[in-house]
């Protein structure tokens, strides 16, 4: 008997039923309270079929059930006169990622219903977007916010790559829907901070000699996966434009990519995948695995495998799927 077979088929037999026991007393759990407080990023459902372009369902976001995700915004949010979302917990109403999520809910929407309603309100967004970028290219953040991943506060202004990457993937579908091209002259202006270090008020930042983008601009670096990944979809949306830096989101974008390929692995975290790599960064700082992201990592890593198919990404959407 190969007795080494024996011991690792009964290690993956142990780990499958780890797995099961985190998903039935943890994971299922927080979905179900994630999603009575986030409308928009709570697609569970994988599907693996998945081919993502700058007009296609835009990934992690909800394609149906508007009635719920209406319910559920009303809970933390109030609507302004255009019907733009204000959340009701911060100083700064209007924050620039829950308005991006808001205008991508409703593209997915409008692709899903074909109602003008759902095309309308994510036009009002763009829109939104292009009346509030800031002379660095920004949407930018008012309030000083506590980063919990590394233990530090973030004095405003200061930017995030999530945003910079959700506001240019909803501004290029706004172009698409209207052709209008202002939409594309300000996603344009949005690549600046990713040019521009943390250090000096952008998003950038380095990881192991990597150009990694943060969705938290903190002085030690948290290196967030999920807020990085929507960060490259921005880019490779406009990088597929003609003009409007179109080559600039294209350069930008495989170095982005060419990180995320060799850093992933860093964040396979046993029985959920890492949120972030602060237990590398902020050490002794643990970081954390939030099975709410989980399922967010892999419809993220679908669409990234259907833009530039990679044995590393078809890999962990099987380990993590």
């Amino acid at each position: 008997m190969n007795y080494i077979a024996l011991i690792k088929k009964t290690l993956r037999g142990v780990n499958t039923i780890g797995k099961m026991v985190f998903r039935a007393f943890y994971e299922i759990p927080v979905r179900t309270y994630k999603r009575h407080i986030c409308p928009s990023i709570n697609e569970f459902t994988h599907d693996f079929s998945f081919q993502y372009s700058p007009e296609s369902f835009y990934p992690a976001i909800m394609r149906k059930n508007p009635g719920k995700a209406r319910k559920v915004y009303e809970r933390v949010v109030d609507f302004d006169d255009q019907m733009l979302p204000m959340l009701r917990w911060y100083d700064q109403r209007y924050w620039p990622v829950t308005i991006a999520q808001y205008g991508l809910l409703n593209y997915n929407f409008y692709l899903t219903y074909k109602e003008d309603k759902y095309k309308n309100l994510c036009i009002r967004v763009c829109d939104w977007f292009v009346d509030n970028i800031s002379d660095k290219g920004m949407w930018e953040h008012h309030i000083k916010y506590d980063c919990q991943v590394v233990g530090e506060y973030i004095l405003p202004p200061y930017g995030s790559a999530m945003v910079q990457g959700e506001a240019i993937s909803v501004l290029v579908r706004g172009y698409h829907l209207t052709q209008n091209e202002k939409y594309l002259k300000c996603a344009e202006r949005a690549l600046e901070p990713y040019q521009t270090t943390v250090a000096d008020g952008g998003v950038l930042d380095f990881f192991m000699g990597l150009p990694f983008y943060e969705e938290y601009p903190s002085k030690t670096p948290s290196l967030v996966l999920n807020g990085f990944m929507f960060s490259l979809f921005g880019l490779y949306d406009l990088s597929c434009m003609d003009g409007f830096g179109c080559d600039t989101a294209k350069r930008l974008f495989e170095q982005g990519l060419n990180t995320l390929k060799k850093v992933l692995p860093m964040y396979e975290g046993g029985y959920c995948s890492r949120y972030d790599l602060a237990y590398i960064t902020a050490a002794p700082r643990k970081g954390h695995m939030d099975p709410f992201y989980h399922p967010i990592h892999v419809n993220q890593l679908i669409a990234m495998n259907s833009i530039h198919p990679a044995k590393v990404f078809e890999y962990y959407i099987q380990e993590w799927k």
